[in-house]
C-alpha cells in the first residue's frame, strides 16, 4: 500500500556546499525554521517538489543515489537546485517501480534508456543541434552523447536535468514517465503544411480563341 505523499525539499546551508535533502507533510518553511534553530549557518530553501505518494521512500532512494555524497544524517556535499531535485525524485520514482517488478528489472531499465536515448535525439533534432553542439553544452563528450541516444549509456540525476534544460524539457519526459501535451511546443511534431490549391485553366480561353480566329 503506497505511503502517503508530501513535499520533497532541499535545504542549503549558506556559506557551504551542504544541502539537506528530505521530506515534510508541512509547510516547508516551517521545516526551515525549524532545523534553523541552533544552526551556525543560515538556510535557504533551495528547491521543493511535491509528491502524491511515498514520499518518505522516495526521500531514501535519493539518500542512496547521494550515497557518496553524504556529509552526514540527511546532508549532503553535492550542488542542487529545482531542476536537479526533480530529476533525483523521477529516478528514484522509475528505481522503485523496477524494485516492485524485480524479475522484468533489466528489461524496465533497458526499456527507460532506449526512451531516454530516443527523446533526447529527437529534441536535439528539434533543436536544430548536433550531436557535437549539445555535447559541448552538456560538457559530455560526442561519443558520450552517441551511445546514450543509443541506449547504451546512463546518466546521473545532474546530467539529466543538464540535458532537460538545455532541451527546454522536463526530466520525466526525457525518462518515458510523461508522454508530450498535444499543445506543448517543446515536444510537439510540426504540423504539415496545408496542400496548395491548383490553379486552374481559365474556361473562357477557347472561346476567347474561337472568336480571334
Amino acid at each position: 500500500m503506497p505511503s502517503p505523499g508530501g513535499t520533497i525539499y532541499a535545504i542549503g546551508a549558506g556559506g557551504t556546499s551542504w544541502v539537506k535533502i528530505g521530506c515534510t507533510t508541512g509547510p516547508v518553511m516551517k521545516r526551515l525554521q525549524t532545523l534553523q534553530t541552533g544552526q551556525p549557518f543560515p538556510l535557504q530553501v533551495l528547491a521543493a517538489i511535491p509528491v502524491e505518494t511515498d514520499a518518505h521512500r522516495i526521500e531514501r532512494q535519493v539518500h542512496a543515489f547521494l550515497e557518496a555524497e553524504r556529509h552526514r544524517g540527511e546532508w549532503f556535499d553535492v550542488p542542487m537546485d529545482t531542476a536537479t531535485l526533480e530529476a533525483l525524485i523521477v529516478r528514484a520514482v522509475a528505481s522503485l517501480a523496477a524494485q516492485e517488478a524485480p524479475q522484468d528489472r533489466g528489461e524496465m531499465e533497458q526499456t527507460i534508456g532506449r526512451t531516454l536515448g530516443e527523446r533526447v535525439m529527437l529534441s536535439r533534432r528539434r533543436h536544430a543541434l548536433s550531436q557535437r553542439d549539445l555535447a559541448a553544452q552538456a560538457q559530455m563528450s560526442p561519443t558520450a552523447l552517441n551511445r546514450l541516444e543509443r541506449g547504451l549509456q546512463s546518466v546521473s540525476a545532474e546530467r539529466l536535468a543538464t540535458l532537460a534544460r538545455l532541451l527546454d524539457v522536463s526530466a520525466d519526459y526525457l525518462l518515458g514517465l510523461r508522454e508530450p501535451e498535444r499543445s506543448d511546443p517543446r515536444t510537439a511534431t510540426m504540423p504539415a503544411p496545408p496542400p496548395q490549391p491548383t490553379r486552374q485553366r481559365p474556361r473562357h480561353t477557347k472561346a476567347y480563341a474561337s472568336e480571334r480566329a
